[in-house]
């Protein structure tokens, strides 16, 4: 099982006002980092890929199968405002 770590941070915006052409919003200075999480395994590795199956089923998240990449692979993400 492979497993990746990477923080993101996302920007919050509230609104300002509407003119002609829409709603506008203004950027906050506050931004929230959110840390996000990937757990893959290999189709070949049944051990791994049980244990991915078995977690996204305990924490309600879903599979990604991706077909296309070689080895082909399933993932689940998770995201966290706290440490993961």
């Amino acid at each position: 099982m492979i497993y990746r770590k990477e923080s993101k941070w996302i920007d919050q915006f509230e609104y300002a006002s509407t003119n002609q052409h829409g709603d506008r919003y203004k950027k906050k200075c506050v931004s929230e980092r959110v840390n996000v999480a990937t757990l893959s395994a290999e189709f070949d590795n049944v051990k791994d890929l049980a244990i991915l199956i078995y977690l996204s089923d305990r924490l309600d998240v879903p599979v990604h199968w991706d077909y296309n990449a070689d080895p082909q692979i399933a993932y689940i993400k998770l995201v966290s405002a706290e440490a993961i």
